[in-house]
């Protein structure tokens, strides 16, 4: 359990990070119409690398017209923490209209690559996909990491704990395919299934070179999990209803996402399990000039 926290703090600070670099070229919105809510971006607003080569290029961009092809955003990510080290990496968003946009949502996919001193590797690539009047939904989330976490046995660690010999650092590979198929049963309401792989392979439990048990090593003994090695596949059942403007920078809507998950041994996992969590999420717009001001719980 605490190896899974650390994973999930760190992931939620590289998260942060991101979206820092995100939020610091995001800008003025503007509308096509005071009754339409599809936003189209202002040529001052945000700028990727698609628009710096037209700009040297002087060729400008008609925002009359609906794209069809995809908008793509290349966003660079730097940082630093504690557990990871230096952080350098890119993340690649995008959006695609796959029906009338007055009755279809916004697709959106995400690629995002991160190196950090520490020599830990990550690539993740994410997709929402919505088809012709959002009949379907599609969701995926795919990983491949070369992750290194610091274990503290029992507590969450501090610096008398990290300068001390209380950290025992495991490294291992990571791998994580979720793929899930929602069908619409109501105005913004999807039920559906999926499955979700994850694996933890070759764990390097550095310190047994020089002790002769940690406390991953009694934990993995003491439960019977193979310490080089454990599995959590599942089946996943959810139920999802989303009134967001937009999949990437809502302004307003709501997202609300409930799912239990079964990971049975017979389909790989190493003990039987099951969890249920659910995310909720919600935009107030505070400005109808300047739609970026909101309030997002």
């Amino acid at each position: 359990m605490q190896k899974r926290h650390n994973i999930c703090l760190q992931g939620l600070i590289i998260t942060l990070i991101s979206g820092l670099c995100s939020f610091a070229n995001a800008q003025d919105i503007t509308f096509v119409d005071p009754q339409d809510t599809t936003l189209i971006q202002n040529s001052r607003a945000e700028e990727d690398l698609g628009d710096f080569f037209r700009r040297i290029r002087h060729k400008e961009v008609d925002t009359t017209k609906i794209e069809k092809k995809p908008k793509v955003a290349i966003l660079p990510s730097f940082g630093y923490n504690p557990s990871l080290g230096a952080i350098i990496g890119a993340k690649i968003s995008g959006v695609k209209q796959l029906g009338d946009p007055k009755d279809t949502h916004l697709s959106a996919f995400g690629f995002e690559f991160l190196l950090t001193s520490k020599k830990v590797i990550t690539v993740q690539v994410r997709h929402n996909i919505f088809k012709a009047a959002n009949k379907w939904n599609f969701q995926g989330n795919w990983q491949f990491s070369k992750f290194l976490v610091a274990d503290y046995g029992i507590g969450t660690g501090n610096d008398y704990l990290t300068k001390g010999d209380s950290v025992f650092p495991l490294r291992f590979n990571y791998f994580r395919f979720m793929e899930g198929a929602y069908r619409r049963i109501a105005k913004d309401l999807y039920a559906g299934l999926g499955i979700a792989i994850n694996i933890r392979n070759k764990i390097d439990d550095e310190r047994l070179e020089e002790l002769s048990s940690t406390p991953h090593q009694r934990y993995s003994e003491r439960h019977e999990f193979n310490p080089e090695k454990y599995t959590a596949n599942g089946l996943v059942a959810g139920l999802q209803y989303d009134t967001r403007d937009h999949p990437l920078r809502s302004y307003s809507g709501a997202h609300v996402e409930v799912v239990f998950r079964y990971n049975p041994e017979w389909f790989g996992s190493s003990k039987n399990s099951s969890q249920f969590y659910y995310d909720i999420r919600k935009y107030i717009g505070l400005s109808k000039r300047n739609p970026t001001h909101i309030f997002a719980f």
